[in-house]
């Protein structure tokens, strides 16, 4: 297979992205990984699907972040399940290594508490700072949750998961690695109890007592998880305290969430309907109890609820129902009915994650299809058909569309497709470059400056690509004699050689 570009996602996502995406990799997140001619194509998983595109002209995604011009955690996954070159990791993490073995429970124990406890207030880089630490304690208790000492590593995975939850109730954890942390612990954890399994009703207690009688109620483990743990008594024992929680508290997300659970351990569909149908008539409820049908091995009646959600008037809700609907029937082998399914979704939702979808469900037949959806996207905005056009690798296609006159286009779409064009036309992306500069500019502080120095240095190797370096040694002198007064800014200039 193919690995296009995958060196230029990994050196310019940021830490976070690297950091998130090794770990969506390692998590198996990553499915549907095929090539196409020269590109790669793959669905990430997660709390939304999304579609990767590597190919030799650069990255592309269908998610939020992405749009908006940067490396996504998305794309650093699919380069990486890929089999391109190792992760760059940050300092901290590539220097870390586990302090103790899987087997020494005490040392472990005394770990957990030198690296997760924190009484600190965790702002953005220090809660990123925080969670990179504890990588080699997480590997080591991940070892352990599934060795000999399982049984003895469960109270100490316990502690871990207390520390981690009180830090990221004072934490920005806008970069989602502690949420991620919270996450592998709480997988070990199952893990160790599958292992060895605690006295069952002192498990059911813990998973009531962690979930809901803390100062979060936001991480509620996954009673499916601990079926064969807990026994008859166990889940029980769990299912009475529940029954009785959600009874005197039916409007509780979380409780409801546990109970959702339990329907599903038990395979009842009348019990989906009733926890997941709410009001049987929204998209949202339609598409719950449909992906629950499927939870539970009930594929006619998911399509039977996935039919019923995309009659009725479309959000950005509806999607999950497209992509259940044809993913079912692909499965069946129904690829003319998968396919109409997708295009009935291009037309409710004309965009460029409706747009891969089709082309995906279509394979081969993508031709007869490609205009029409094409056309589609177009009459629904300028920036979805750029981005549909660079998910084909279409970028001429892509540029003429975005350089038309009166058609605009946003900056994450125009710096995706920027440096596209730079690839084969670095001419053409020279201005663009420029101007990402020195939008960077518009904010007064070191984050803003050090943008600025990431597009400085692109923007230095297209005039060195072209032989127009002292067009840019005229650039850069204007720029430094605009922003004399920002010693700041001069100083990042200095760190990265373009003073």
């Amino acid at each position: 297979m193919p690995s296009p570009a995958d060196g230029d996602v990994l050196t310019l996502a940021s830490d976070a992205s690297l950091a998130r995406g090794q770990d969506y990799a390692e998590r198996g997140l990553v499915t549907d990984l095929h090539g196409v001619g020269d590109a790669i194509e793959a669905t990430v998983r997660g709390t939304n699907d999304y579609t990767v595109r590597l190919d030799p002209g650069g990255a592309s995604c269908d998610c939020p972040h992405a749009w908006e011009g940067h490396i996504c955690k998305h794309m650093v996954a699919v380069a990486l399940a890929a089999g391109s070159a190792p992760v760059p990791r940050t300092e901290s993490a590539a220097t870390l290594q586990p302090a103790v073995t899987s087997e020494d429970v005490d040392a472990l124990r005394s770990e957990v508490d030198a690296v997760l406890r924190t009484r600190r207030s965790l702002d953005y880089h220090r809660a990123m700072d925080y969670a990179v630490a504890a990588e080699g304690l997480l590997a080591a208790l991940q070892g352990a949750a599934s060795g000999p000492a399982a049984g003895e590593v469960v109270p100490v995975v316990e502690r871990a998961l207390r520390h981690v939850v009180s830090a990221i109730l004072r934490a920005d954890d806008s970069s989602g690695l502690i949420g991620d942390l919270v996450a592998s612990l709480m997988d070990a954890h199952a893990v160790a109890c599958r292992v060895s399994p605690p006295e069952p009703k002192k498990l059911a207690t813990w998973l009531v007592r962690f979930s809901f009688d803390g100062e979060q109620d936001f991480f509620v483990a996954d009673v499916r998880e601990y079926v064969d743990a807990l026994g008859d008594a166990g889940l029980a024992a769990y299912r009475r305290e529940i029954g009785r929680r959600f009874a005197a508290a039916p409007d509780n997300h979380s409780l409801r969430y546990a109970a959702q659970r339990l329907a599903l351990v038990d395979r009842d569909p009348h019990a989906v309907v009733r926890l997941f149908g709410g009001n049987q008539s929204s998209v949202y409820h339609c598409a719950e109890v449909a992906q629950a049908m499927l939870e539970i091995d009930r594929t006619d009646e998911a399509l039977d609820w996935a039919r019923r959600g995309m009659a009725l008037p479309a959000s950005w809700q509806s999607r999950a129902l497209y992509d259940l609907a044809a993913a079912v029937q692909a499965q069946r082998g129904e690829t003319v009915e998968a396919i109409a399914v997708r295009r009935a979704g291009l037309v409710a939702l004309p965009d460029v994650r409706s747009y891969g979808a089709l082309r995906k469900a279509a394979g081969p037949l993508w031709h007869a299809h490609r205009t029409d959806a094409l056309a589609a996207v177009a009459a629904h905005s300028a920036r979805d058909h750029v981005q549909a056009l660079l998910s084909d690798g279409d970028v001429d296609g892509a540029w003429a569309v975005a350089t038309e006159a009166r058609v605009e286009i946003d900056r994450g779409t125009m710096t995706q497709l920027a440096r596209r064009r730079a690839k084969t036309h670095p001419a053409d992306a020279l201005p663009y470059f420029r101007g990402f500069a020195v939008q960077a500019l518009a904010v007064s502080d070191r984050m803003a400056y050090r943008e600025c120095v990431r597009w400085l240095k692109e923007l230095r190797r297209l005039h060195e690509t072209i032989g127009t370096e002292q067009e840019f040694a005229e650039f850069m002198a204007q720029l430094r004699e605009d922003n004399r007064r920002r010693p700041a800014f001069l100083d990042e200039l200095r760190r990265a050689r373009l003073a």
